[in-house]
C-alpha cells in the first residue's frame, strides 16, 4: 500500500518587517517563534514560494490605549454600597411584616436596597427573583406597595442615587 505524506510550509509574520522570510516545516518552531513576539502570526501553505510571501508582509502592529477610569469618562461611582445578602434578608422580612416606618429608615439611608448598581430592582428573595414589590405585593401588604411605588417616584431618590 502507499502512503502519501502531505508537505506543508508555515510562514510566520511579525510585527516588524524582517530581511529574511520566515518558513517552517515544523508547526511546533513556528509556533515558538510567533509566542516570542505580540501581534505575529502564522498560516499553513502548501507552498514554499507562497510561504515566503506572506511572511514577507508587515504584521498590524497593535495599537497601545490608554487605560482611562470610568470615573473620569462621566459617571461617578455611587456613594451607597450595595446591601449584603443578610441585610436584604432582614429588609424582605421586614417588608413581608409591614413594617413601614422602618422600610423607609431603611430606604432613604440607602436607595440601593430599592434600585441595584445596574439601575436595576434590587432582588430581596433570590430563588424567584424578587424584588421589594413583589414581596410586598405577594404577602398583601398594600400599604407596602403604595409606599415603594411612591418612594421610587420621589426626586429626591434619585437625587441620593446619582448625585
Amino acid at each position: 500500500m502507499l502512503s502519501f505524506r502531505y508537505f506543508f510550509f508555515i510562514a510566520a509574520v511579525m510585527p516588524l518587517v524582517t530581511e529574511l522570510p520566515l518558513v517552517f516545516a515544523d508547526r511546533t518552531l513556528a509556533l515558538r517563534c510567533v509566542k516570542k513576539y505580540r501581534g505575529a502570526r502564522f498560516k499553513t501553505f502548501s507552498s514554499r514560494e507562497e510561504a515566503a510571501q506572506f511572511s514577507m508582509q508587515p504584521a498590524a502592529v497593535p495599537v497601545e490605549t490608554s487605560e482611562v477610569p470610568a470615573v473620569l469618562m462621566g459617571e461617578r461611582s455611587s456613594p451607597y454600597r450595595g446591601p449584603k445578602s443578610q441585610d436584604l434578608v432582614l429588609f424582605r422580612k421586614m417588608i413581608e411584616a409591614g413594617n413601614a416606618a422602618a422600610f423607609q429608615q431603611t430606604v432613604w439611608s440607602n436607595p440601593r436596597y430599592l434600585v441595584s448598581g445596574g439601575d436595576t430592582p434590587t432582588i430581596v428573595q433570590e430563588g424567584f427573583r424578587y424584588n421589594a414589590l413583589h414581596v410586598a405585593s405577594m404577602k398583601g401588604q398594600s400599604i407596602l406597595v403604595q409606599l415603594i411605588l411612591e418612594t421610587l417616584q420621589d426626586l429626591r431618590l434619585l437625587e441620593l442615587l446619582y448625585t
